[in-house]
């Protein structure tokens, strides 16, 4: 049926020597050998006789609706969810499983087209328009969803993504230089009585003005917790700026093995910067993501995009690094570090406390450190040092 909705298949067998099932089966795998998955039509429906019209031709209106197989994987999750209604409102069907194939179901190009932009619109994911073809059932696109949702690769994603259940504490974290959220993910489980919020890289001043905005609206009235990991702390330096510029007050920057003489300079080679990125998604932990960056070139180039867009914002020679807040920084530092001089008081009027926080400095967000070191801005941010 190449006029409706679907590519679908209908075939009989006079001879009635083979049962539905088999005949079914061998026509698809004797498709499948001369044509490509997408353009295989299925399910193939075998019928026992044509419904036919008054003139003796074929009653399209009267083939049966290919229905969703019993056997069919519900959703695990809730991207699963989202996508199932989305590929069954393409096929225009009442539902289908997580496990079932867009084009074993009838889709073709066209469709494909449509649904993936249906999916941009409604997730706000950047979605390459051959995806469909690599990961066809919704139980294989999710895991793309997600690690692109965790990399933030959406020109239009929100800014800010909330991490944890909504606690009357709340703070803000601005992203590592390789400026995935994902880097804070561990720690949003590790600190229950607080409401994680973790920012998207920004590529502009108008967009860490925006970010302000965002922290104002989320957080009308009271003291303001920043915290950045890496370059994320100077990320929350200039958010900090930005809102005692306003008036509102910050209690405190939390800057994770930070340290101002190290920033990159403005001549790094994109090359090094896309080496950083594969090394951060090689790390342990990170496999769900690395299976779709390893075999994703669209989502490996979108990465690297979006961090050298970011170095390039943290290296511009025209961003007021100096100019200082009122606010306190807690410069918490990584193992190996111990022994690193660096204060931030001339940058936060406030002080700089400095604490021995635990793991290198790449692993301080992650197990098995993540959970030692949210204790510690646990103790922070009740006001106390140690």
């Amino acid at each position: 049926d190449l006029t409706g909705p679907n590519l679908t298949a209908y075939a009989n067998a006079p001879a009635k020597r083979l049962g539905e099932a088999d005949l079914g089966r061998l026509l698809q795998e004797h498709l499948r050998s001369r044509l490509p998955e997408h353009m295989v039509p299925a399910p193939i429906l075998v019928l026992p006789d044509w419904p036919l019209n008054a003139s003796g031709k074929i009653d399209r209106k009267a083939l049966p609706t290919p229905e969703t197989r019993s056997d069919a994987t519900p959703p695990a999750d809730e991207d699963e969810a989202i996508l199932c209604e989305h590929f069954a409102r393409a096929l225009d069907r009442i539902a289908i499983g997580a496990n079932e194939n867009f084009f074993a179901l009838g889709g073709h190009s066209l469709l494909a087209l449509r649904l993936v932009a249906a999916i941009q619109d409604s997730t706000g994911v950047d979605l390459p328009t051959g995806v469909l073809w690599q990961f066809p059932t919704p139980s294989l696109l999710a895991p793309w969803l997600r690690a692109a949702r965790n990399l933030y690769l959406s020109p239009r994603q929100r800014r800010c993504t909330q991490l944890s259940a909504d606690q009357p504490l709340k703070l803000f974290v601005l992203p590592p230089a390789l400026g995935f959220s994902v880097a804070y993910a561990e720690l949003s489980g590790l600190l229950p009585e607080v409401t994680l919020y973790s920012f998207a890289a920004p590529g502009s001043l108008r967009t860490l003005q925006g970010d302000a905005d965002i922290i104002c609206d989320i957080q009308p009235d009271g003291p303001i917790h920043l915290m950045g990991h890496s370059s994320g702390s100077y990320l929350a330096f200039l958010v900090a700026r930005e809102l005692e510029a306003r008036g509102r007050e910050v209690a405190e920057i939390i800057a994770l093995d930070s340290y101002w003489n190290t920033l990159p300079s403005d001549d790094t080679p994109d090359q090094e910067i896309k080496d950083n990125v594969d090394n951060f998604v090689a790390r342990p932990g990170r496999e769900s993501i690395r299976a779709i960056y390893d075999s994703s070139r669209h989502f490996r180039e979108r990465a690297y995009e979006q961090t050298i867009r970011y170095f390039r914002f943290l290296m511009s020679p025209g961003l007021d690094k100096d100019s200082p807040v009122r606010t306190r920084a807690h410069l918490i530092l990584a193992e190996g570090h111990y022994d690193r001089e660096e204060d931030w008081s001339p940058r936060c009027l406030g002080g700089c406390v400095t604490h021995r926080g635990h793991g290198e400095h790449a692993y301080m967000v992650a197990a098995p450190h993540a959970a030692a070191n949210a204790a510690l801005i646990r103790t922070i941010l009740r006001g106390h040092t140690v």
